[in-house]
C-alpha cells in the first residue's frame, strides 16, 4: 500500500491522517555525505542529510556508512551535488526532524531516485569569505570568549598568539591559492566571529535540531539566508548532553563533504588542524588512510593533531592534485600507453612557492583508479607531520570531480621502486639539504624502459622524455550565490561539554589536554594489545627502522668464505705498512690480532700474522672467515615475494583468529555487545594495518633482486 504525506516546512510537523497526502518539500533537497572526526567507538563516522530550499537541514535515517560510501564510490551520489525529492519517494516518511528510509519494506538509499542537481561546491582557491558562530542554548553556553576563538580561528589577536590556524595553514599550503579571511559585519562580536542564542537546550536535542536552530538565529541576527555570501561557516557549541549525562559527543567535529557548514563540540575549535580537516572536507576532500578510513599521518584528512599551535601539516598527493594549487603539476600525467619513462624532480608542498621550483605531484593514469606520487618533504607548512616524512609517497584515489578515499600505496626512500598494473615508480635521489629539498624520481614501464636514473643539477626542470598526456585543470568553481546552497545536516549524536571559562583550555578532568586515545596513533610501533603476539622471526625484513635480526640475503651472496682480509678490524693496526709483507700466509695464523703492533715498520716480516692485511688474498680462510650463522643462501625476486605473502597471510590468519576470540567474548547485552565488537574490530585494523606495512616493506627489497 502506498502512502503519501504532508509536512510543513515552516511549523515542521508533518499533517498524517487515514490518508497522505503530498506537500512541497521546496521541490527536492540537496544530499550532502557528512564526515564526523570520531573520537569514541561508538560513533557511526559517515551519514546523510538533505537541505531544502529554506537553507534546513534533515538527517536522512535508514543509512548507514557502508551503503554511502558504496553509492558514493559508484559515483551515483555526488555530496552537495545529488538531490532527491522525498514527496516522490516510496517508503520515505518524514517525522518533522528527520527523513526516514523504510528499510524494513525492503527500501535502500540505492533504489531511490537520486538526480545531479545544479549546486555550487566551496572554491578551491581564491578569497574565502567566512563566519564563526558561537551557539548559547538555554542550558548550556559556550565558555569562550568571541575574542579568543576568533584569534584560534583566524589569527586576529595582535599579540600573534594564535600563530597556527586554519587561516594559516591553507595559506602556506596553498602557497597564498586559498585566501581564508574572517567576514565583516556591524553585529559582530570579533573578527568574522557572532554569538547567539536559541531557544532550545543541548540536553535532549539532536545534532540536527541544535544546528538548525543555530543557523535560523545566525541568519536572524546578520540579516540574511546562510550561507549568504559566505563560503564556509563554522559552528561551536559547548557539546552533546543526553538527560544530564554529558558533555561526551563521540566525536571531535563534522563537516559537510563540499558544503558550506562545519560543527565543533567543546575545546576541539581551537585546534588548528581540526579545523583545516573539516575545512577540508567543505573543499569536498574525503578522508586518507593507510589501511583503514583515517590513518594516513601524512596528510590533513588523515586522523589530524589534536593541539592548538601545532597542526603544519598538508596534503598527500591525491589531494594535492585534485585542490590545484600548484601549476605545472595537473599537466604531469604518466600514461603507460602513451609514456615509456618520465623523470621528474617533485618538491614538498611544504616549501613549494612557485612554479620555477618544480611539481608537486605526478598523477600515474590507470582508469577508475590512479596513482599519485608526490615528495613528503617535512618542513615549512609540512612541519608537523608525523608519517613518512622525507619519503616519496605513492597513493591511491578515485578519478572524479571529488577527491574520494584515498590510501598510502607506498613510501620510498632512495633507490626504493613500487610497481602497480605495470608501472614503476623509483627513487633515484632525496635531498634535504637545500631549500626547497627535492626527490628525483623516474615513472617508466619496465617492458619499453630500463628505468636508468639521471642526474639533476641546478635548478629544478622538468625532464620527460616522452610528452606525458595534459590534463586541463578544472576551473575554480564560483562563488555561492547569496541563496541557500544546501549542506548536510547532521547525525543525532549524545554531545560533549566546553572546557568552563577562561580564555585558555580548561584544566579539567573532562578534558584531558592529551589527544583522544581512541584516535589511531601516529606510531609505527607495535600496538601495545596482547590479542595479537608478534611472529617468530622470518627471512622477510619486518617494518622496523631499525636492523632486522635476519635481514634478506644480498643479491649476490658468496658461496664459499672469501679470501679477503678478517672482518673484524685489529685493535692496534701498525702506523704504517710493513716493508716486507707476508708473501703467503701464515701456517698457524692467530685467532685474533696483535695487541701491540712495532711502532715503526719492521725491517723484516715478524714471525706472527701483522694486523695490517696482506696484499695478496691468503689462498685459504682464516678462521675468522667462516660465518658465524647459517651461510646466506642465494634468493631469487620470485622466492622473496612467495616468502612476504606467505608470512603476511600466517600474520593475518592468526588477526583473524584473535578476533574471533575476542567477538566470542563479548557480552550478550545488545548495547555492551555492540561497543565490545566495535572493540574488537577496531584492535583488528590496527593489526592489520601493521601487517600491511610491514608487507610493503617486506615487498619494496624484494624487489631490488635482479634475478
Amino acid at each position: 500500500m502506498k502512502f503519501t504525506l504532508v509536512f510543513s516546512i515552516l511549523s515542521g510537523a508533518a499533517c498524517v491522517g487515514a490518508t497522505r497526502t503530498k506537500s512541497v518539500f521546496g521541490g527536492e533537497c540537496k544530499l550532502t555525505v557528512v564526515e564526523y572526526l570520531c573520537i569514541e567507538d561508538d560513533c557511526e563516522d559517515t551519514r546523510l542529510t538533505c537541505e531544502d530550499s529554506q537553507g534546513k537541514i534533515y538527517p536522512v535515517l535508514g543509512t548507514n556508512s557502508e551503503d554511502i560510501t558504496n553509492m558514493v564510490n559508484k559515483k551515483t551520489l555526488q555530496s552537495g551535488i545529488s538531490v532527491l525529492n522525498p514527496n516522490q519517494e516510496d517508503g520515505i516518511t518524514f517525522d518533522g526532524e528527520n527523513i526516514n528510509i523504510d528499510v524494513s519494506n525492503g527500501v535502500s538509499l540505492e533504489k531511490l531516485d537520486i538526480k545531479q542537481g545544479n549546486y555550487v561546491m566551496s572554491p578551491k582557491t581564491g578569497d574565502n569569505k567566512m563566519l564563526l558562530v558561537l551557539i548559547d542554548a538555554l542550558d548550556y553556553q559556550v565558555t569562550y570568549s568571541a575574542a579568543q576563538l576568533s584569534s584560534d580561528v583566524f589569527g586576529t589577536n595582535d599579540d600573534h598568539t594564535d600563530n597556527v590556524n586554519v587561516r594559516s595553514v591553507f595559506k602556506a599550503c596553498s602557497a597564498n591559492a586559498l585566501r581564508i579571511y574572517p567576514g565583516v559585519d556591524d553585529v559582530m562580536d570579533a573578527p568574522g566571529t557572532i554569538r547567539v542564542t536559541i531557544n532550545m537546550n543541548l540536553d535532549g536535542n539532536s545534532d540536527g535540531n541544535i544546528l538548525n536552530a543555530a543557523i535560523a538565529a545566525a541568519g536572524a541576527k546578520l540579516g540574511i539566508t546562510l550561507p549568504g555570501s559566505y563560503q564556509n561557516v563554522y559552528f561551536a557549541k559547548n557539546g552533546c548532553y543526553n538527560n544530564g549525562v554529558g558533555p561526551g559527543c563521540g566525536y571531535g567535529a563534522y563537516a559537510g563533504i563540499g558544503s558550506w557548514y562545519s560543527m565543533y563540540p567543546s575545546r576541539y575549535i581551537t585546534y588548528s588542524a581540526i579545523q583545516a580537516h573539516e575545512h577540508g572536507h567543505n573543499l569536498g576532500l574525503y578522508h586518507s588512510g593507510e589501511d583503514v578510513t583515517y590513518d594516513d599521518h601524512s596528510c590533513m584528512m588523515g586522523n589530524p593533531l589534536y593541539y592548538d599551535e601545532i597542526g603544519k601539516m598538508c596534503f598527500n598527493p591525491a589531494k594535492s592534485w585534485y585542490l590545484g594549487w600548484y601549476p605545472g603539476s595537473a599537466e604531469l600525467v604518466f600514461n603507460k600507453n602513451t609514456n615509456s619513462v618520465m623523470h621528474e624532480k617533485l618538491v614538498g608542498a611544504g616549501e613549494w612557492s612557485d612554479a620555477t621550483q618544480g611539481n608537486v605531484v605526478i598523477k600515474i593514469e590507470f582508469g577508475s583508479k590512479d596513482l599519485y606520487v608526490g615528495f613528503n618533504r617535512k618542513a615549512g607548512a609540512n612541519s608537523d607531520n608525523k608519517e613518512f616524512s622525507d619519503k616519496v609517497t605513492v597513493t591511491e584515489a578515485q578519478n572524479a570531480a571529488y577527491s574520494y578515499q584515498s590510501y598510502v600505496r607506498a613510501d620510498l626512500a632512495k633507490d626504493e621502486e613500487y610497481e602497480q598494473n605495470g608501472v614503476r615508480v623509483k627513487v633515484c635521489d632525496l635531498v634535504t639539504s637545500v631549500v626547497p629539498g627535492y626527490a628525483n624520481v623516474v615513472i617508466y614501464d619496465p617492458t619499453k624502459n630500463d628505468g636508468g636514473c639521471k642526474t639533476t643539477t641546478g635548478s629544478p626542470t622538468r625532464r620527460i622524455t616522452e610528452a606525458p598526456t595534459r590534463l586541463l585543470n578544472e576551473s575554480p568553481t564560483a562563488i555561492p550565490t547569496s541563496g541557500p546552497t544546501p549542506s548536510n545536516g547532521s547525525p543525532t549524536e549524545s554531545p560533549t561539554a566546553v572546557p568552563t571559562s577562561s580564555d585558555g583550555p580548561t584544566q579539567s578532568n573532562e578534558f584531558p589536554t592529551e589527544s583522544p586515545t581512541a584516535v589511531p596513533t601516529s606510531s609505527d610501533g607495535p600496538t601495545q594489545s596482547n590479542e595479537f603476539p608478534t611472529e617468530s622471526p622470518t627471512g622477510i625484513p619486518t617494518s622496523s627502522d631499525g636492523p632486522t635480526s635476519f635481514e634478506l640475503p644480498t643479491n649476490s651472496p658468496t658461496e664459499s668464505p672469501t679470501n679477503s682480509p678478517t672482518e673484524s678490524p685489529t685493535n692496534n693496526p701498525t702506523e704504517s705498512p710493513t716493508n716486507s709483507p707476508t708473501e703467503s700466509p701464515t701456517n698457524s695464523p692467530t685467532e685474533s690480532p696483535t695487541n701491540s703492533p712495532t711502532e715503526s715498520p719492521t725491517n723484516s716480516p715478524t714471525e706472527s700474522p701483522t694486523n695490517s692485511p696482506t696484499k695478496s688474498p691468503t689462498e685459504s680462510p682464516t678462521k675468522k672467515s667462516v660465518p658465524t650463522g647459517s651461510p646466506s643462501i642465494k634468493m631469487t625476486k620470485k622466492q622473496c615475494l612467495a616468502n612476504a605473502k606467505e608470512l603476511k597471510d600466517t600474520k593475518m590468519k592468526n588477526a583473524a583468529t584473535a578476533n574471533t576470540k575476542c567477538i566470542n567474548k563479548c557480552p550478550n547485552n545488545p548495547k555492551k555487545k555492540k561497543k565490545c565488537l566495535k572493540k574488537c574490530n577496531k584492535t583488528k585494523s590496527k593489526a592489520v594495518r601493521k601487517i600491511n606495512k610491514q608487507d610493503r616493506k617486506a615487498n619494496n627489497v624484494c624487489k631490488k633482486i635482479r634475478r
